[in-house]
């Protein structure tokens, strides 16, 4: 699969229930992406730590949507393409899991776009890159909150080229990041972020994302992972 140029605005979720690459595909669709075609499709099951590590996987191009979405719910597909309005070409796959090879429903799944202005750091930003990020902004919250109120990860992340922490990585004191969402099914006592929002099933903490500020989102990430099944 062909990603998104330049450097990667990664979304990160950690489903604890039952959900995989459709069902976030399925939910950026609702919001007014629509499929490209383009899957990465294998025999279901297949165990790996790395994307790069799958063998038997190839691109197929070209399909109509009801067969990518057959495909995507018989458990072939290791990467669906999307194209979302305002953000261009995204991809909907597996993210690592460094420690150990594990099925596809072990997996975080990550939501791949280009990062244009966000790949560079705020001080560094011209007036053009600072249009730029401040058009794609609304379109990242609106797609990670619609994400998380109807799949309740357990946690969702943002950020540039991020890899995403399984919950192992956490318990073993693996940063969550700056900017996080924390299902209220599994509360960790006050957090603190520069800006808090309140969502129908948990709370997005952002320190990076909305504003920059100090946050203690890296200890609630620990003690989220010891709450975690």
């Amino acid at each position: 699969m062909t990603e998104p140029l330049g450097a990667l605005l990664t979304i990160g979720l950690w489903l604890d229930r039952p959900a995989g690459l459709r069902q976030v595909a399925e939910v950026l669709v609702a919001g007014g992406a629509h499929y490209t075609g383009r899957i990465a499709e294998g025999e279901p099951g297949k165990t790996f730590s790395w994307g790069f590590d799958l063998e038997g996987v190839g691109t197929v191009d070209g399909l109509p949507t009801e067969e990518v979405r057959r495909r995507a719910a018989a458990g072939r597909a290791y990467d669906l393409e999307l194209d979302v309005p305002g953000a261009g070409p995204t991809s909907v796959t597996y993210g690592a899991t460094p420690r150990a090879a594990e099925p596809p429903e072990r997996h975080p799944v990550v939501i791949k776009m280009a990062a244009d202005a966000w790949g560079i750091p705020r001080f560094a930003w011209a007036d053009d890159d600072r249009h730029a990020a401040e058009a794609l902004r609304p379109i990242v919250l609106r797609h990670l909150e619609s994400l998380c109120t109807t799949l309740d990860p357990a946690y969702a992340v943002l950020g540039v080229e991020m890899l995403v922490p399984t919950p192992a990585a956490l318990a073993e004191g693996e940063s969550i990041g700056s900017d996080a969402y924390l299902s209220a099914r599994f509360p960790v006592g006050p957090v603190e972020a520069a800006v808090a929002l309140e969502w129908a099933t948990g709370t997005f903490y952002s320190s990076w994302f909305l504003a920059e500020g100090p946050t203690t989102l890296p200890a609630a990430g620990k003690a989220l992972a010891a709450r975690l099944p």
